[in-house]
Formats: C-alpha cells, structure tokens, sequence
C-alpha cells in the first residue's frame, strides 16, 4: 500500500529526532503538523518546501512525493456501470447543473445532496468553470457540516480549476475560512492575504464589494487570533469601506466589535511605552467602536452578541480604571489623591451593571437544575468574574480617597461574592441561587465578620475538546480571586495577614495563568500575554507602595521568577523594571 505523504513527514522527522514544534520552526505550529502527519489537512506547496528544507532535503523532494501519493477527492461516486445511462441523460443534467451554479451567487443557497453525486466521468464532460464552480459548492456544502478537511480538500480542486481571478479569490477566502473554524490561523492568513492582493488589484465584476468584505474580514480574524493587533485592525479598516446596505446588522456589528477589540488590545499592550493621553484615547476610541457594536447587536435583537459585546465593554472599562490607578500611581503620590473617584467610581459601577445584565438575560433560559452547555457556562462565569473584579477596585478606591464606609461595604461584598462564585464552580446546584441574588438582593453579603480570603478548590483534570470553555472559565474565577486577595493585602493593618493575602493572590494568578496556558489556541493570539501583563502590573503596583522588603517582596520576586521560567519575558533585573520586559510581542507568546 502506498503511503501517505503525512507518514512520510512523520517518518523522516523522527529519523531525525525533531519534534513538531521544531519542524514547524516560525511558520507553522505544532497542531498544524499533526494535522498534516494525521492526514487531517492537506500541506501547501510552501508547508511542503518548508518540512524539506528542515529535513535537509530539496525544495521540491516533497513535492514530488505528494504529486506521486495524492488521492483523488473522495467523491460520492455512482457505479461504473451507469456510465452509459449518464452519458445519455448528460445534457439534461448538464443543463440542470448550470441551473444550479447560476443560483450560487445567493448567500441563502444550498444545493440539494443528491448534487453530489456525481461521477468523475460525469464531471470530467463539463467545462473547467462548471467543474471549479462544483467543487467549490462541495466544499462549502462539507464546510457546514464541520468536515473541514474534506472542505479544503474540495476547495484545493476548485482552486486549481479556476479560471478567473474573481472566482479564485472567493475560493481563496473559503479556505481561508475553513483553517480558522479549524484552529489554524497562520494557514488562515496566508490563504486570506492571497485573496487580499486579488480583490485589492483586480477590477473585474466578479469581486463583489461582498466578498471584498469578506476577505479583509477573515484577514483581519487571522491576524487577531495570532495576536497581531496593528495589521488586523487595518484589515478590519479595510473591511468597513467595503461596507454598504446589503450588509445586515450583524455583520456590521460583528466588525465594529472587532474594531474596538484590536483597538483595545493595542492600548493595553502599549500602555507602557505610550504617553498617557494617547493610551486615554486609545481606550476611549476602543470604547467608542464597541458601544456601536452593542447598539447594533441590540437593533437586531441578537442576545448571544448582546452578551459577547457587554462582557467585553465590561473587560475594557476595567482594565481602562486599572490603567488610570496605574499611571496615577507612576505619576506620584500626590497625583494619586487627586484622581477622581467619582469618575472612576462610576466607570466601575457602568462596568458592574453590563456584568448584571449579562446574568440577568440568562434567567429562564435553561433548566438550572441541569447543566448549562459549556459555552453558557464560560459567558456566566466570566460575567461573574467580572462582577467580583469590579467590587474589588471599587473597594481599593474608596480604601484610597478615604471612604471608610464605601469600602467595607464592597469590601465585604467583594470576598463574599467571589467565594460563592468559586463554591458554585464546584457545585452548579447553586447557580440558580447565585444569579437570583445578583438581582433580587438589597444587602445579600451583610455578614458581620472580618473578610476571609478566597479559598481555592482543588485543581481538576480537564482532558477533552468540550473542557476548553470550563478551563477558560476557571482560569476567569481564580483571576478574580486574586484580585480581591491583592484588594485584601493593600487595605490590611496587621503585617501577618499582609504577607498572607499577598501569598494567597500570586497562588490565585499563577493558577489562572497556567489554566490559560493549558487551554491552548484562543480567539485572541494575546490574550494570555495580556494576562501575564497586567499581572506584572499589579507586581508593580505592589512594590510601588511597599515601604519594607520582607516576606511581600520575597514573595513577589518568587512569582515573577516563575512567570520568567516559561520563556515568555526575559529575566528581569529587578522587579520595579519588570514592567518594561512585561510588554512582549504577543505572537511571541
């Protein structure tokens, strides 16, 4: 039996004692050469010339070897008995096929399954425009149905059908399209920035503003789910001039979120080195796109993106207050008094409110005495996350400007939220009850006692696909629970209690950084840097206000020795300029 070029790859990297990772080097990932050496994806030319090239051999070696193994698409053929009876009816069916085809320009069609079932006879008679116009249908018909190798596999005989530029650009996109519902974006974006220099210089009727749209768009999710802010956000740009009334709202909303997202991202990322007025803007301008986005979510009625667009203006508005107290802080002591709590107050409790109708749009939406999906699960929790965050900055800000009051009232309802949260991580019987109180309470935590620390369940084995969003969920409630232990430490008297709180919030974040660690491929290419990012901030921030050196500082230099092992950030000379070293590539990550 012949043998795949997948097991030939896989059989010459082990000869040479490479691991996937190091035969991928910095242009493909190791889940794409799984996927190749799996027989799951079928390698580009450029993949293929790469793996030689490693393996010492010549540019073409393996592509020779693919052209001498290469399958024909599995089609679902006839029998080749009926050739004849094909060959009578195929003016007939070839005339129907082109009735068809004709229709394909509509975003709703769908052609029938019995479409697909024809032979390669059959198939070899028509034109090599019916023929790519065919296939393409194919793959988008497997596409729907999740087959996404299959998808590619049809897409890759279109492609080399096709004929006009137009055509090849909408098959480029497709592809483009496939790889990222797969979990491979860099094969996104070199499959997308194809179709990009087609639609950019050819002037032919057949690249529609639509598909032009199209493509930026799926440029734009490459180079965010690689964590390349800059150049999505300038395919994103690219995308809203394409934009016209035959764009439904959704579309348009999906584009404006992802508009303010990168806008974001790149605030974040570049709050260090920015002067503070520009990031100030950055963020406003961020806040701006998103709350177009929400209000286009809400026109259309779309509740799922209701709550994808309020969680993450929740996200923005907290991590914009954390950046003013940061810069406040960098600023000096006095420039820290000055800041205005009610504006910073109310920014805080904006954030807590999108938090509550996010949980509030799910009641009566499932049974609670069942499971939520995953997906629900991870929007819940994240929005419960977010709601804790929040209680916990407002805490630390009125400890700060001197409201005694204020801040034990969100003190308390800080450490006593985030433990239910984590006891109902543990025990989704209590969900019901969590989200009742949200709303339906006037005092629900007014529980006289000194405020304990968060404690952590015990760790859980996640191995499973369906795991990603419970990890990602946990990994949201243990950075909750660090940031009211950090709360807790700053606003403590006694030293003992100090030391233990701030002990207590690195365990919590470096739990939620190697949960996110473990999850893997993420939407957002950065997002995990981000999270080591603003946890070195808040290390900063801590040293920064720290007046002696002991176990706090010990502590702290542990923490940071530990995020320095992973090889995401150099090793710091000393931890008050950690935050220099803190702002990394995020495609680095």
């Amino acid at each position: 039996m012949q043998q795949s070029i997948g097991s030939i790859i896989r059989q010459r990297r082990r000869a040479q004692n490479l691991t996937q990772s190091e035969l991928g080097g910095n242009s493909f990932s190791k889940s794409y050469v799984s996927a190749v050496e799996k027989n799951k994806l079928i390698p580009s030319l450029t993949a293929l010339q790469h793996f030689a090239s490693r393996l010492g051999e010549t540019d073409d070696y393996f592509v020779i070897l693919a052209q001498q193994t290469r399958r024909e698409p599995p089609l679902a053929l006839q029998e080749r008995d009926n050739s004849a009876q094909e060959a009578h009816l195929f003016p007939e069916k070839a005339a129907l096929l082109d009735v068809l085809l004709e229709q394909t320009d509509s975003p709703h069609f769908q052609a029938p399954e019995s479409f697909f079932s024809l032979s390669v006879d059959f198939l070899h008679r028509l034109s090599l425009s019916q023929q790519a116009q065919y296939h393409f249908l194919r793959g988008k018909m497997l596409q729907r149905k999740a087959s996404y190798s299959e998808a590619i596999l049809a897409f890759e005989v279109a492609l080399a059908l096709a004929n006009y530029p137009g055509r090849r650009a909408a098959i480029l996109n497709e592809l483009a399209a496939c790889y990222l519902l797969a979990g491979l974006p860099q094969a996104a974006l070199s499959y997308a920035s194809r179709a990009h220099q087609i639609v950019i210089h050819e002037v032919s009727p057949t690249v529609s503003p639509a598909l032009s749209f199209s493509v930026e768009i799926h440029c734009g999710k490459a180079c965010l789910a690689l964590g390349m802010y800059q150049h999505a956000l300038e395919y994103f740009e690219l995308a809203r001039t394409y934009l016209n009334a035959q764009q439904n709202m959704q579309e348009t909303g999906r584009l404006y979120w992802s508009l303010g997202y990168c806008t974001y991202a790149l605030a974040f990322q570049q709050a260090c080195s920015q002067n503070p007025e520009g990031i100030e803007n950055q963020f406003q301008r961020a806040l701006s796109y998103l709350l177009q986005s929400c209000t286009l979510a809400q026109m259309s009625g779309d509740v799922r993106a209701i709550r994808q667009r309020n969680i993450t203006l929740a996200m923005v508005q907290l991590d914009l207050g954390a950046w003013r107290r940061w810069s406040g802080k960098k600023e000096g002591a006095s420039s820290s008094k000055n800041l205005s709590l009610v504006t910073l107050h109310s920014l805080l409790e904006n954030t807590g409110e999108l938090c509550r109708q996010v949980l509030l749009s799910f009641n009566g939406e499932w049974n609670l005495t069942g499971s939520p999906v995953p997906e629900q699960k991870l929007t819940v929790f994240t929005a419960l996350s977010l709601f804790t965050r929040a209680a916990a900055q407002k805490a630390l800000l009125a400890h700060e400007q001197g409201y005694e009051s204020l801040f034990q009232r969100e003190q308390l309802f800080a450490t006593t939220f985030c433990q239910r949260i984590l006891d109902t991580s543990q025990d989704e019987t209590l969900l019901e009850t969590l989200l009742w109180s949200v709303d339906n309470e006037t005092e629900p935590f007014s529980v006289a006692s000194s405020p304990p620390l968060p404690h952590l369940p015990a760790l859980a084995v996640q191995e499973t696909e369906e795991d990603r969003f419970i990890l990602l969920s946990q990994a949201e409630i243990y950075w909750a629970a660090g940031e009211v232990a950090e709360m807790l430490a700053r606003t403590a008297q006694t030293p003992d209690f100090i030391d233990q709180c701030y002990i207590h919030a690195e365990t919590c974040f470096l739990r939620a950084l190697e949960t996110f660690t473990r999850v893997g491929q993420h939407e957002d290419g950065g997002y995990l840097a981000r999270a080591y990012q603003r946890c070195a901030c808040l290390l900063e921030e801590r040293f920064q206000e720290s007046s002696d050196h002991g176990l706090r500082s010990g502590q702290s230099i542990s923490t940071l020795a530990a995020i320095c092992k992973r090889g995401l950030i150099p090793q710091p000379v000393h931890p008050l300029i950690f935050i220099e070293h803190a702002s990394i590539r995020p495609e680095h990550a």
